[in-house]
C-alpha cells in the first residue's frame, strides 16, 4: 500500500510529465495540495534529482529529465522509510513515468 506522500508525489510527477515548466499556482490547482505541503514534497523530489525548480516571474517546476527515464520506483523510493523498497515498489522498477502517464490517458478515454 502506498503512503499519502508517495501517492501525492506520483500525482505531482504526473502533473510535471509534459517536460515544461509548471507555475506553482497551476501545480497546486492540478494536485489539490496546500503550498507548504507541495513545497515539502517537491524538496524531496528535487533532492532525489527528479524535479528542478526555475526561479523568476515565469518560474515553477519541471522534471529534471525525460519522463521515460524516471521510474515509478524512483519516485516511491524517495518517500520510503527504509533503504529496501517495499515489494510493490520493487515490482514497479521497470514502469516509467511516461508509461504511467500513457496509462492514465488511456483510462480517461
Amino acid at each position: 500500500m502506498l503512503t499519502s506522500k508517495q501517492n501525492n508525489a506520483l500525482n505531482i510527477m504526473m502533473a510535471l510529465s509534459e517536460e515544461k515548466v509548471i507555475p506553482v499556482r497551476d501545480l497546486i490547482s492540478e494536485v489539490s495540495l496546500s503550498v507548504s505541503y507541495l513545497e515539502s514534497l517537491i524538496a524531496v523530489l528535487r533532492d532525489e534529482g527528479l524535479v528542478k525548480s526555475m526561479p523568476g516571474m515565469y518560474g515553477g517546476y519541471a522534471l529534471s529529465r525525460n519522463p521515460a527515464s524516471i521510474t515509478v520506483t524512483d519516485i516511491l523510493s524517495a518517500f520510503s522509510a527504509s533503504d529496501t523498497p517495499y515489494p510493490v515498489v520493487r515490482a514497479l522498477i521497470s514502469v516509467s513515468l511516461k508509461d504511467l502517464q500513457n496509462s492514465a490517458q488511456i483510462s480517461k478515454t
